[in-house]
């Protein structure tokens, strides 16, 4: 089961849950915020990872963008925060859906950072009180 938990202009928090199951995370529908429409090609970042998942040997949680392998989480709990301390995040195939597969029974967060591709409706910097916050350029 998917789930977005969170969504900005620039920030997503997604939830992917389930046993033996596989949920894909699109770009330009999952990540698409009420104040933005897609402009060009959306393209997003890997910044966090949390998860947890079933102790048996063989349970793992993969995340795969354009059929490579991102990110492999084994059993048990943990995190991986790559845009705190270490300053990065994973661009790989950032311009492809995220593919998360579930082996065994297990819960995977995600934080993605939207890097391009996105514009927002909001432009009273443009428009002022004139702005129709439901239409780009208007």
């Amino acid at each position: 089961m998917k789930r977005v938990l969170k969504q900005t202009e620039t920030l997503a928090v997604v939830k992917v849950s389930g046993t033996g199951s596989s949920d894909t995370v699109t770009l330009n529908t999952d990540l698409l915020s009420s104040t933005m429409v897609v402009d060009g090609t959306p393209r997003v970042n890997i910044v966090y990872a949390q998860w947890n998942i079933s102790p048996g040997g063989s349970d793992t949680i993969v995340v795969t963008r354009g059929g490579t392998p991102v990110l492999n989480l084994y059993q048990n709990a943990g995190e991986l925060d790559m845009g705190g301390n270490g300053g990065y995040s994973d661009d790989t195939g950032n311009d492809q859906p995220l593919v998360v597969t579930i082996t065994g029974t297990g819960n995977l967060y995600l934080t993605l950072r939207k890097v391009s591709g996105y514009k927002s409706k909001i432009e009273t910097a443009q428009f002022g009180s004139y702005d129709n916050t439901t239409v780009v350029g208007s």
